[in-house]
């Protein structure tokens, strides 16, 4: 699979590329807020997609020892690249947690282990369609790792809440300025959800318009025993944030879900319903 591949060919340099790092403190930091001003202590910490696990587990577990906050009591963690998870697993040695699990494979299919606690949190950070063109100039400094072919689709939500394709826009990485106006051009259009990129080494990744994406997440997390609550926000530049909740009751303990940078942009467009169907099955329902 190109995207196993890809992701195991960046594991031993994923958490020191800016890349990775640039304007995540915005994601992460929306999420401490959220658990500092609800006073929410994390019981069971589920982080998906976790790469290294440079930012999930590892930010959030500093994160609590700073504000000395108990450390989950259960802890798992999944990434679709082997050679990820075996640094992950390197990195939790330093840190006391009893219940830690690991696994690696496509979302999709991943075994995801019983939730030991109701009240549920799901985090999710995904990228702004806003800020294409910004990622498209940091992707041309990135090239060697990237590739420099480039396939970007404008994807659209249809009225039977299934995802149409545009045209395919082809380029080399370097001449992307040529295609920007282009490219732009279906920002704000009618049912724009958002685009995809692909390259020639198997990258993938999914920008997504703001309040098509909600309709989205709101078509697949519905309940009707117990209220979801969906928050989005957004600083207007690289990352959209998603928080959906499901409280049964006033205790302060939470199950915590983590799908930080953009790990949902990162599977392929008809696998992801699938995907976050998985979530709201094993975690929601």
């Amino acid at each position: 699979m190109e995207q196993i591949i890809f992701w195991d060919s960046v594991s031993n340099n994923y958490g020191n590329n800016n890349m990775t790092t640039h304007q995540n403190d915005f994601e992460l930091n929306t999420l401490f807020n959220l658990i500092k001003e609800n006073e929410f202590n994390i019981y069971q910490l589920s982080c998906i997609g976790v790469a290294d696990g440079c930012r999930d587990p590892i930010m959030i577990l500093e994160y609590l020892k700073k504000t000395n906050k108990n450390l989950p009591q259960f802890l798992y963690t999944s990434d679709l690249s082997s050679l990820m998870i075996n640094h992950c697993a390197k990195k939790l040695l330093n840190y006391k947690i009893k219940n830690i699990s690991y696994n690696y494979g496509e979302l999709k299919n991943v075994h995801i282990p019983q939730k030991q606690i109701d009240n549920i949190i799901y985090y999710i950070g995904c990228y702004d369609s806003n800020y294409i063109q910004e990622s498209l100039e940091m992707y041309k400094g990135n090239k060697q790792i990237l590739g420099e072919e480039f396939t970007l689709t404008p994807l659209y939500y249809n009225k039977e809440k299934q995802i149409d394709e545009c045209t395919n826009i082809v380029f080399n990485i370097e001449t992307y300025e040529y295609y920007i106006d282009l490219i732009k051009s279906f920002l704000g259009t009618n049912n724009f959800l958002g685009y995809r990129i692909k390259t020639n080494t198997g990258f993938i990744s999914h920008y997504y318009n703001k309040n098509l994406f909600e309709t989205y997440l709101k078509n697949i997390f519905i309940d009707s025993d117990v209220a979801l609550n969906i928050n989005l926000y957004s600083n207007n530049g690289r990352y959209i944030i998603a928080s959906i909740s499901k409280i049964y009751n006033n205790s302060k303990n939470i199950h915590l879900v983590t799908t930080l940078n953009n790990v949902i942009g990162n599977i392929p467009t008809n696998d992801q319903f699938t995907s976050l169907y998985r979530i709201y099955e094993s975690f929601f329902k």
